[in-house]
């Protein structure tokens, strides 16, 4: 499979608190990390995400909006 490599970044703001995250995702919808960001956003590939947030990400997926993805 040619995509088995493929990872995504994206921003999410949350939706209660308007908290903004980068979260770096692999091709089969894994979480492998995130990391805080603000505005003004810089470029996805500036941020460095690391795992230690991953469970705060699960519990909250449902409250986390899509703002920009690549």
């Amino acid at each position: 499979m040619k995509y088995k490599n493929k990872t995504t970044k994206a921003f999410y703001r949350h939706a209660e608190t308007g908290e903004i995250v980068c979260i770096e995702r692999r091709w089969d919808g894994m979480i492998l990390g995130s990391c805080p960001a603000s505005e003004p956003l810089r470029d996805l590939d500036s941020y460095i995400c690391k795992p230690d947030n991953n469970v705060w990400i699960q519990e909250n997926s449902d409250k986390l909006i899509l703002i920009e993805s690549r």
